[in-house]
């Protein structure tokens, strides 16, 4: 169990080469000590992780199994590990199935008042319209997220927050606001030593940068 735990902190971190090893080990022992409620937690955990490192479709198979098996029983972390494969349809850009599971890992999380999942829903719900170049439902979604997320001290899911208005502003030309926004964020993973998301958030800063007038820059350098 205090394994399962450190393993989603590598999650949060963006280690799942490093968690995917600990879920295996996790899942094979729950499983051998007919466990079902750990079994369908290390089995969640581990199909986020291989959504996370490879094709989508490797861990939704084991996403479905889990949450299939909590449905039978105390249902415990069924919000976010809907979260989990509203993930993977997004990252498969089945937008459609994505959006259907956000909404529902939304309601799941505030009528059982898990308002972490329930920040992580509203992030997803922006992340989803944002692919879908519905720029302002996404804002709204991703602007709700950052507002619980802090009100909470999620402080990986505010930089993520931070990121996707980040490159929501970069669409629509609003440069120097999405500077700030991804300035903030790579300052909170280098703070948080979120290496993984950290250079996610640079790649997107220095695009940016690069995609600014030539006039701009020089005023810039001036300064």
């Amino acid at each position: 169990m205090a394994r399962l735990d450190g393993c989603h902190v590598l999650l949060c971190q963006g280690d799942f080469h490093g968690a995917i090893p600990q879920l295996e080990t996790c899942l094979e022992a729950f499983q051998g000590m007919s466990l079902p409620i750990f079994s369908s937690a290390a089995a969640a955990t581990l199909g986020y992780a291989r959504v996370m490192t490879g094709p989508p479709e490797d861990g939704m198979a084991l996403l479905r199994e889990a949450l299939e098996q909590l449905a039978q029983g105390r249902r415990t972390m069924e919000a976010l590990f809907t979260t989990y494969l509203c993930e993977a349809h997004l990252r498969a850009r089945q937008l459609g199935e994505a959006a259907a599971l956000a909404e529902r890992a939304l309601a799941l999380s505030r009528e059982r008042f898990e308002r972490g999942t329930e920040a992580r829903a509203l992030y997803l719900l922006g992340e989803i319209a944002a692919q879908g170049a519905e720029t302002e439902i996404s804002e709204r979604h991703y602007h709700a997220a950052l507002a619980l997320a802090g009100e909470l001290s999620l402080r990986p899911l505010v930089a993520m927050c931070h990121v996707g208005i980040g490159k929501l502003c970069q669409r629509t030309g609003k440069r120097e606001k999405a500077q700030e926004h991804l300035t903030t964020a790579t300052t909170m993973y280098r703070d948080m030593r979120m290496t993984y998301w950290l250079e996610k958030a640079g790649a997107e800063l220095k695009d940016g940068a690069r995609s600014r007038p030539a006039h701009r820059r020089r005023l810039g350098q001036h300064r």
